[in-house]
């Protein structure tokens, strides 16, 4: 169970990225309207695409959530966050496009492609800006810490021990090695 700052950390992080998922789309539809020598065709007005940011905005902190984006394991890497980011922005941009087919509305799917990689780059970008401001803070890095117990001989504990990288032995504090 989440305390209530966690709570609250948690819901200001889903609404960061709910604006920055909008953001992405309005930055694709700027970059889009903004290239016309591609030979595409026009783009409606952006008052147009103004439910498009909500819907968007508010798929993405969703779909994230269920990705555990917000609830990560304590050693999880970065590939594993990409990954995370990379499906919740695929899953958003075949929701909103699925959601156009069925509304037999004919906006510019470029646009809703485009501001999918944008999502997926920003979004990283946040959460990268994020663990290195928590990683600063002397009190937050003392609760990442997770305490272990080796258990085993010690050939197997050292082996363990050496496929740990760098990173994940800076968030481990050994308790003790027990040789059973």
């Amino acid at each position: 169970m989440l305390t209530r700052p966690q709570v609250h950390h948690t819901r200001l992080l889903q609404l960061a990225d709910g604006l920055i998922c909008a953001l992405a789309v309005a930055l694709a539809y700027a970059l889009r309207a903004l290239l016309p020598w591609l030979g595409l065709p026009d783009l409606e007005a952006f008052s147009d695409y103004a439910w498009l940011l909500l819907l968007s905005g508010l798929l993405g902190p969703v779909l994230l959530a269920r990705q555990g984006f917000y609830n990560p394991a304590p050693l999880t890497t970065r590939v594993a966050t990409i990954f995370q980011i990379m499906r919740a922005c695929t899953y958003t941009v075949l929701a909103l496009v699925l959601f156009l087919f069925l509304a037999r509305v004919q906006y510019a799917r470029s646009v809703i492609i485009l501001g999918g990689f944008f999502s997926a780059f920003l979004l990283y970008g946040r959460h990268e800006i994020t663990q290195a401001f928590v990683a600063r803070r002397p009190q937050a890095r003392a609760q990442l810490r997770r305490r272990v117990l080796w258990l085993g001989k010690p050939g197997n504990i050292v082996r363990q021990q050496s496929t740990l990288t760098p990173g994940e032995r800076e968030l481990i504090e050994t308790v003790d090695e027990i040789d059973p």
